[in-house]
């Protein structure tokens, strides 16, 4: 990441005041191969995470500005715009289980969002976002094939089901965006070699409210735990 400083005032009016201070930085953008994610502080305070991924010569920026309160200052692509913004709030509630049975697993998790000020926000922002999904995995080695090398090995087969809806309820004269309203099924197979690493291949089917032809998906990915 670069951060760059600029001073528009002396250094002694910067000091005194901060008025003036602008930081901007920018970060190269990351395409991940595998374990999207999951190496960010939501997954890790539960599980180990990590990401096999790689940094392009594409940038995101972005420009603060210390400003009086309630206003906002924001500056994209050349784009400057300064608002009076109210007290809002965003609140997420969530609940998730993990059940295994033998060698039967069973986990799922429901979120629902809410957004104050979503009509303000525009760009067809919902003032709640819902969405669960419910996955069955079963695991396949057999016992007797834990030995030597493979002593920690585990393969499993799984079956997904993910429902989401972006646009779960939108503010008073804002229309819905159908295709934020989707489900997808999901099969699919892992094995583990050792337990901190997995090899991923799985098969989907997604859908959404608009009835259009989404394609199905065939996805092949890794994974390390360190």
């Amino acid at each position: 990441m670069e951060t760059i400083i600029d001073e528009e005032r002396s250094v002694l009016d910067n000091i005194l005041t901060d008025a003036a201070l602008v930081v901007r930085s920018r970060a190269p953008v990351r395409i991940d191969f595998a374990g999207g994610w999951t190496d960010v502080a939501l997954f890790t305070e539960l599980e180990p995470g990590a990401v096999v991924s790689a940094a392009i010569g594409v940038y995101s920026y972005v420009s603060a500005q210390k400003l009086p309160p309630k206003q906002v200052k924001s500056n994209a692509y050349g784009y400057r715009h300064t608002e009076e913004m109210e007290d809002k709030s965003i609140r997420i509630y969530s609940a998730d289980f993990q059940y295994t049975a033998g060698k039967f697993d069973l986990l799922g998790a429901v979120a629902h969002t809410q957004i104050d000020g979503a009509k303000k926000i525009g760009n067809g922002t919902a003032e709640e976002i819902f969405g669960w999904y419910l996955e069955g995995a079963y695991h396949i080695m057999p016992d007797e094939w834990k030995k030597g090398k493979l002593a920690k090995s585990d393969a499993v087969v799984f079956l997904r089901y993910d429902d989401f809806d972006t646009q779960y309820r939108m503010p008073d004269g804002v229309s819905r965006n159908p295709a934020g309203d989707r489900t997808e099924w999901t099969i699919g197979a892992a094995f583990w070699p050792t337990p901190n690493f997995v090899i991923k291949a799985d098969y989907q089917i997604p859908d959404d409210a608009t009835g259009d032809d989404l394609g199905h998906k065939i996805n092949l990915g890794i994974g390390f735990a360190f």
